[in-house]
């Protein structure tokens, strides 16, 4: 008969210390003194399935700044910012951890923007990553975007990351989640004032009004308005180039349309008020303003004063009124009697030409002298001396 014994000296983790004694037994032996065996064997670690391990998880984030309310790190992020999170699953035993399964849960409104490696699966608010074994670490770089400002009170939520794993001892799960909370920084916005200037500002009538801008922050969208005296706001003013034009800060701008009053609203002049209104990326506020003083007396010229009709072109008569209405040009001779009505029409205000070729209205050729011609509106009257030769 053969009989053996194992003794186990147990140690309070690996390895653990044995002795093997082995008895062998018969009826016809006559010598028992080598019957007997012992020997002493070390067990290093439990083999196969029977192994368990223990992993932690835990965070890091990217922020300046951060506090510790009742053993919960906080962090405070700005509205739209991009933070980075490096997420760690660690194996504290020698025994791999296998079918390791980690979860990340997105804190509410928050975005997933990417991560190295990517999941391996994606639902509404979570990430999930599986590795058949973590040996020692595994290290995960995950990009969430913050939301927009919320106001008057701040965004909170909290980044949750949880790990586990097939073969980890369930009596050292306390330490397989980690959290972190969020809270969003509300800034006050401080107002910005941009530059706007408009040339000349003292215009006639119909004249071009060519506006600048200048912007000391970078803007998000921008207007022009123009208030008239009669209560009219124009709102539409060069919205195309508005539109399409890039605008740096500390930078310049020429409009590249220009504004013209083409009729005063005032007897003697009108007051124009250019706002300029902007909202920088920030969602600052900023305006800034511009007068004008448009202003006419109906003017009169012509391209020469001494007139041959017979031998030169036609003369050119350039006026300008500045209200819309009836316009007479008259030609006298100097003793005063009336010669001939150049034109009586209804124009309107700003710059009109006028070619004239030294006859009567019933066609009738005007002889040499000395004249006036005189135009009459409803504002003032004007006139010039004209010489015509024959």
């Amino acid at each position: 008969m053969i009989s053996m014994v194992i003794r186990l000296t147990m140690l309070p983790e690996f390895p653990f210390q044995g002795e093997l004694t082995a008895l062998v037994n018969s009826d016809s032996d006559s010598l028992l003194a080598n019957n007997t065996v012992e020997q002493m064997f070390f067990v290093l670690q439990r083999p196969g399935p029977l192994l368990n391990t223990d992993i932690t998880v835990n965070q890091i984030v990217h922020l300046d700044s951060s506090a510790v309310s009742a053993d919960i790190p906080t962090f405070y992020y700005e509205p739209e910012q991009q933070v980075r999170f490096d997420v760690n699953v660690i194996n504290k035993e020698q025994v791999p951890a296998e079918n390791v399964t980690l979860v990340n849960v997105i804190p509410e409104h928050f975005v997933f923007v990417s991560a190295d490696p990517e999941p391996d699966q994606v639902s509404l608010d979570s990430l999930f990553w599986m590795f058949s074994e973590v040996l020692t670490q595994e290290s995960i770089e995950l990009i969430l975007k913050a939301p927009e400002a919320h106001e008057p009170e701040p965004l909170m939520g909290m980044n949750k990351g949880r790990v586990s794993a097939s073969n980890e001892d369930s009596a050292s799960l306390d330490d397989n989640v980690t959290s972190v909370k969020l809270i969003q920084i509300i800034r006050e916005i401080e107002p910005f004032t941009p530059e706007i200037q408009v040339t000349p500002r003292i215009a006639d009538v119909s004249d071009s009004l060519v506006v600048q801008v200048r912007f000391p922050v970078e803007i998000s969208t921008w207007d022009l308005w123009i208030y008239l005296p009669d209560g009219e706001i124009v709102t539409d003013f060069a919205d195309w180039y508005i539109e399409t034009q890039s605008i740096l800060p500390d930078q310049w701008y020429t409009v590249d349309e220009v504004y013209r009053h083409s009729e005063l609203h005032n007897k003697s002049q009108d007051e124009l008020v250019f706002k300029l209104t902007a909202t920088s990326v920030t969602g600052a506020q900023g305006t800034a303003g511009d007068q004008v003083l448009v202003r006419s007396g109906d003017k009169l010229s012509i391209d020469r004063n001494v007139y041959q009709p017979d031998l030169e072109e036609p003369i050119i008569i350039r006026f300008k009124i500045k209200l819309s209405g009836r316009v007479r040009l008259d030609l006298w001779d100097i003793s005063g009697d009336h010669v001939t009505r150049v034109l009586d029409q209804i124009l309107s205000a700003g710059w009109h030409d006028l070619s004239w070729n030294g006859t009567t209205e019933t066609g009738k050729r005007i002889g040499s002298g000395v004249y006036l011609l005189t135009i009459r509106t409803a504002g003032e009257n004007n006139y010039k001396k004209l010489i015509i030769v024959r």
